[in-house]
């Protein structure tokens, strides 16, 4: 009995570590920044979008050189609520551990909080819905308190 209570008890302490650690944020360049498993259509709230992508000339690498990119809108009086950063990978990773053969291109995609009162960088186009080619693992960036 005190086995089957220690397994338990084992159990959901593991289980509840991973729990938490899906839901760690960090912070960088004024962005809280945390891991989005998996983003489902419904997840996007209404709001006005724009995506960035390779196609539209988006050049990053790396989650700070994303947090400069918004940083620098911030700067030209665009009042951004959130942003999702997808990095360029040769397949796409999914929870359940498959991997789809399909090469990812960086996308980065911004909520506004209101209308543009400055002008958005040309790699910025504006979407009704974004769309990403593999909606897994997505890093969430949120612009911290001011």
């Amino acid at each position: 009995m005190r086995y089957i209570i220690f397994v338990l008890f084992t159990t959901l302490m593991f289980g509840c570590e991973l729990f938490s650690s899906n839901n760690e944020q960090e912070i960088i360049n004024g962005f809280k920044i945390s891991t989005i498993e998996e983003v489902e259509n419904s997840q996007w709230e209404s709001g006005i979008f724009y995506q960035a992508t390779e196609e539209s000339g988006l050049q990053v690498s790396s989650i700070s050189e994303v947090t400069n990119l918004l940083n620098a809108e911030i700067s030209k009086n665009i009042s951004i609520r959130s942003a999702w950063y997808k990095e360029q990978r040769p397949s796409c990773g999914t929870p359940n551990g498959i991997a789809y053969q399909v090469e990812v291109p960086s996308t980065v995609v911004i909520q506004l909080s209101k209308e543009i009162n400055g002008e958005l960088s040309e790699i910025f186009k504006p979407v009704k819905e974004p769309q990403l080619i593999c909606p897994y693992y997505i890093k969430n960036l949120q612009p911290t308190e001011k």
